[in-house]
């Protein structure tokens, strides 16, 4: 008897190192036979038709009884190729016999045969299948000799209804057939061939690499389009009714959306019933100047808030604008001849221009900005400044690709900065200060690599100031009077084109970038009114080119840089309400352009150097609230461009210098709170009475300093 699989349903027989299958065999059958001539006939005819049917042909399918041991499999070969083996299959050989001759059920020594599986090990391993004798993913052919332990030699193929040969298998690697032979010891063999078509291969190929471009052609196109009736204006076919045509025109350009163009309090909706209606030029749905007029004729609706309650039932009213000036606008006059309006050639054939200039600064207008102003896409210059529009910004504006100047400053806007505001590649200048702007700074603002100018002044924006060193050319950042806060990001250092730096009035901290030193180029550095701290780095030796430093108004602490003295060009340093300690160093006499000095509510120490006199541009010096001392010294005269001198809340003592009757532009001086004695100089006294001059003269009139002339005495 033999003994049944372990596990017929999970993987068959167990193999050996050489791939083969042992199985003891029992020299006697209890399977009753059939005819040999029969038997051997049927299977023949069987093998024919099978065979015709596969390959359209009728090859000798009929081999010689195996009698041999069995032996090793010679392993796969490869693809188009096919290779003989031999190998002895227990129950799944038995099986093959019953699944081939179609029999309902066959016995080994008595022993039913369960309709499992048949093995045959492609790339050397086990492979399991009901419907096949081989893998249809298999790329390979294999021959296998198996035992079909049966008295007869016969020649057998598989039905062929168990043979993949679909589309996919053809692509996936072929066709494939199996053929066998058995003898009257039950020795016989498999042989299994796998055919490809390799015009399949490139036919489903092409179709796949077709498909895909065409897939990736749709998903750029929808990913720039604002509404789902968007579709290339070349599918535009006129239908007879000119306002129907105008709005499925303006829906294939992505000018608005089909909701706005059918809601009445919309400023798209009049401006499609202006161009069907009223608009004087009559032009076609699909002519040059659609779009411009649509865009345009909305900002005019957009900024008429009471344009609704001006149209009749079947026109649409011109507005009184309001506008300080709106010479031929909505008119039937090109768009290009409208106020504020410039445009340039695009095609000299055909004399079709564009909108490049629109600019309306000034102009005494309400309202707010409409989406559809991104039909003038090849725009350069949008200028809206100085008026008082509201709302927010749209983030339509950011698909202007070609904008270089957007300046919407000094208005009433409000919301956010458009996220997507780092798509204007090709901005150069951004001006939006002076609005309500909330929320935070785009991070995606610095792929703008073109800009030069970015000015978000005087809002309301929060957070930290974003990673901008993608922005390696610019040169004015202004972001002053917002809430700004973190520290300083280190990018900053990074960007060594700034000439203008403004970070004042906001909620900075930590301190100031010793990196900074590869700012060489700055010009203006302001980081006053904040809540920075630590030292004043010795940096600005590298900083030569500076004529304006504020830092005052922080928790500054340490001595004052003395690397302060190369600033030779410097005309602005404040440093005042900070926690600096220390003596004034009198290299600072040396930045001969200084025009003011401001030092005051600090904890500074000592005299003021007499080499101060060297600073002959001053006009404005402020060293009031420190713990100064010693005399006031008479080189202070040789400033005679000082128009401000504040010296209060100090410990000088002695008398007032007379030479100081030679600043004859001095309009205010103070020197109350300190130990100053005798009295003020009668030539001081004559500024102020005769001359007009002094128009502020504050000291400390008490026993030991008299101020017949103060203007104020303390």
């Amino acid at each position: 008897m033999i003994p049944p699989p372990a596990n017929p349903t999970k993987g068959g027989p167990s193999r050996t190192n050489s791939g083969a299958s042992n199985v003891s065999r029992d020299s006697s059958s209890s399977t009753p036979a059939k005819p040999k001539e029969e038997r051997r006939q049927s299977r023949m005819q069987q093998m024919e038709m099978m065979e015709a049917a596969a390959r359209g042909t009728t090859p000798a399918m009929q081999l010689e009884p195996v009698v041999a041991a069995p032996t090793t499999t010679s392993g796969l070969r490869s693809r188009n190729t096919s290779s003989h083996s031999t190998s002895v299959l227990s129950n799944s050989s038995v099986e093959a016999r019953r699944f081939l001759s179609g029999e309902e059920e066959d016995y080994v020594n008595g022993t039913p045969m369960h309709p499992s599986t048949i093995q045959i090990g492609p790339r050397g391993t086990s492979s399991t299948g009901t419907s096949s004798l081989f893998n249809q993913h298999e790329l390979y052919s294999v021959d296998q000799s198996v035992n079909l332990m049966d008295p007869a030699t016969e020649t057998y193929t598989p039905s062929p209804s168990k043979t993949k040969t679909s589309f996919v298998d053809i692509f996936l690697g072929g066709a494939g057939t199996t053929t066998g032979s058995g003898n009257a010891k039950g020795r016989g063999s498999v042989h299994t061939t796998w055919q490809q078509s390799v015009l399949g291969r490139f036919v489903i190929l092409f179709a796949f690499i077709s498909f895909g471009v065409f897939l990736s052609v749709s998903v750029s196109f929808l990913t720039t389009t604002d509404t789902d009736d968007s579709s290339t204006a070349k599918g535009f076919v006129k239908t007879g009714n000119r306002c129907d045509d105008i709005k499925t025109f303006l829906l294939l350009n992505s000018a608005s959306h089909t909701e706005y163009l059918s809601d009445q309090s919309t400023s798209a909706y009049h401006a499609l019933r202006w161009l069907c209606k009223t608009d004087a030029a009559k032009l076609p749905a699909d002519h040059d100047e659609i779009l411009a007029r649509f865009a345009l004729a909305s900002f005019y609706y957009a900024t008429h808030p009471d344009a609704a309650s001006q149209h009749s039932s079947g026109t649409v009213a011109t507005i009184d604008s309001g506008w300080k000036r709106d010479t031929k606008w909505m008119s039937k006059a090109s768009v290009c001849d409208w106020y504020g309006v410039e445009c340039e050639a695009v095609d000299t054939r055909n004399n079709h221009k564009d909108v490049v200039h629109f600019n309306l600064t000034n102009n005494q207008m309400q309202g707010t900005i409409p989406l559809e102003i991104k039909s003038l896409s090849n725009m350069v210059l949008l200028d809206l400044s100085d008026n008082q529009l509201s709302g927010t910004i749209p983030a339509s504006v950011c698909r202007m690709f070609q904008i270089t100047y957007l300046m919407l400053q000094k208005n009433q806007l409000s919301g956010s900065i458009p996220t997507h505001i780092g798509m204007m590649e090709g901005a150069y200048e951004i001006y939006l200060h002076h609005n309500n702007l909330e929320g935070t700074i785009p991070s995606s603002i610095a792929k703008l690599s073109n800009l030069k100018g970015l000015f978000l002044e005087d809002n309301q924006l929060a957070g930290s100031i974003p990673d901008l060193s993608g922005l390696a050319g610019l040169n004015h950042l202004n972001l002053q009077n917002n809430s700004l806060t973190s520290a300083m990001p280190f990018s900053i250092a990074k960007l060594t084109n700034l000439h203008d730096l403004r970070l004042n009035l906001n909620k900075l901290t930590g301190t100031i970038l010793p990196e900074m030193a590869t700012n060489k180029k700055l010009q203006l550095l302001y980081l006053g009114n904040n809540l920075m701290t630590g030292k004043i780095p010795e940096i600005f030796d590298d900083l030569r080119t500076l004529t304006d430093l504020e830092l005052h108004n922080n928790i500054f602490t340490g001595a004052l840089p003395t690397t302060f003295r190369y600033l030779t060009s410097l005309r602005r340093l404040t440093v005042d309400a900070n926690k600096l300690a220390g003596k004034l160093p009198p290299e600072w006499g040396e930045m001969t352009d200084l025009e003011a000095l401001g030092m005051h509510h600090n904890r500074i120490i000592g005299s003021i150097p007499s080499q101060f006199s060297g600073m002959t541009n001053l006009a404005h010096i402020f060293l009031n609230h420190n713990f100064l001392q010693g005399e006031l010294p008479s080189e202070l005269a040789a400033l005679t461009k000082l128009k401000d001198l504040y010296l209060e809340s100090n410990a000088f003592k002695g008398k007032i210098p007379t030479q100081m009757a030679k600043l004859t532009r001095l309009e205010s001086f103070r020197i109350f709170n300190t130990d100053v004695t005798g009295t003020m100089p009668r030539e001081l006294c004559d500024m102020k009475e005769k001359y007009d001059k002094l128009k502020d003269l504050e000291a400390s009139c008490n026993q030991k300093f008299k101020c017949a002339c103060c203007t104020e005495c303390h």
